[in-house]
């Protein structure tokens, strides 16, 4: 009996290529686990988008952000007139999360900000 309930029994497909992530992927990943935490009162832009009359940037909080707080930006100041955290209007952002400000500029002009570049409050 133990010799044809070996011969019939099916066999299980066993696959030893694990998870399969993009190096592209992994890349992001890294990136993200390597975040550091600003400076009190600071905001470090990870996204950039212009909407309409203002600027709005994505990234993490060093500090208590509030609406009409002035940031300051290579000697450039701007007025934080919206905050959002997982797409709902709030109306501060704690140190340590990650939201969206909405900055419109004191003089109409907006300098050139990159990824990375920090906001300071």
């Amino acid at each position: 009996m133990k010799v044809f309930h070996e011969i019939f029994q099916k066999e299980k497909k066993r696959h030893d290529l694990g998870v399969c992530i993009p190096d592209a992927s992994r890349a992001r990943k890294e990136l993200r686990a390597d975040e550091v935490i600003p400076a009190s009162h600071s905001f470090i832009v990870s996204g950039l988008f212009h909407v309409h009359d203002s600027l709005m940037i994505k990234g993490m909080s060093g500090g208590t952000i509030r609406k009409k707080d002035k940031a300051t930006f290579n000697s450039q100041k701007f007025e934080v007139k919206g905050i959002q955290i997982e797409n709902k209007e709030t109306d501060l952002i704690e140190e340590g999360q990650k939201g969206v400000l909405f900055l419109d500029a004191s003089k109409g002009k907006l300098p050139n900000i990159k990824i990375g570049d920090e906001f300071e409050f």
